[in-house]
């Protein structure tokens, strides 16, 4: 009958296997993201930017810094002021803003967020942009003396249309705006009457006695 028990090989093993489960460093666990974060944002609100986070998740978290710089790829740098400590630890999360009022109009400034954990360990966010104007980030601003204007001068007015009366003119004068002369009227000259012909024309009448039958001459007496 063949009992089980240990070789001789595992007694010969033991002292050194036990040393080595006293020395040999713990299995580190899997680690876990201390914070999901949702965002950055950066939006202009008059004179200021507001940079706003939100969290979904903080585990063995302290808080969270704005970072600031020049352009997307940096370089950046922390602001003290924009310390926010964790408030979302066990409770599912939280809302974060912070107000940046030492900004210029016209010029970008880029934002990320930097999540510090309990451990001294930190984590990024961002970048996300923000200028103050109406023209959005990575876009020139137009001034408005630099505002294009058309050098073509407006097109002289046509000439009055045949048959245009002096309503015409005056009206084509004031689109032009340029002072225009009146229109010459034309004269008025009256025509010569026609003579009348030669039948119709009367006898002039003589100053005296008017003119009757005659009368015969009598006969004289002879002598």
């Amino acid at each position: 009958m063949i009992r089980s028990g240990p070789s001789r090989l595992a007694l010969a093993a033991g002292p050194w296997l036990a040393a080595w489960l006293v020395l040999a460093p713990p299995i580190a666990a899997p680690a876990h993201a201390a914070v999901t974060l949702i965002g950055p944002w950066a939006e202009a609100r008059g004179a200021t930017i507001r940079v706003s986070w939100q969290t979904a998740t903080e585990l063995d978290h302290a808080g969270f810094l704005v970072q600031r710089g020049p352009r997307p790829e940096g370089p950046f740098e922390s602001i003290d002021a924009s310390w926010q400590p964790a408030r979302g630890v066990g409770h599912g999360g939280a809302d974060y803003a912070w107000i940046d009022s030492a900004v210029v109009a016209g010029v970008d400034y880029y934002y990320r967020i930097e999540a510090v954990g309990n451990q001294n360990d930190s984590e990024y966010f961002g970048p996300v942009c923000a200028r103050l104007g109406a023209a959005a980030c990575g876009e020139a601003a137009t001034r408005p003396s630099e505002t294009a204007v058309d050098p073509t001068p407006d097109p002289a007015p046509s000439a009055t249309p045949t048959g245009a009366g002096p309503t015409a003119v005056v009206v084509a004068t004031l689109r032009s705006g340029a002072a225009q002369p009146a229109p010459e009227r034309p004269s008025r000259t009256p025509a010569p009457r026609p003579a009348r012909p030669a039948s119709v024309r009367q006898p002039a009448r003589r100053r005296g006695r008017r003119p009757g039958p005659r009368q015969p001459r009598r006969a004289g007496r002879a002598t």
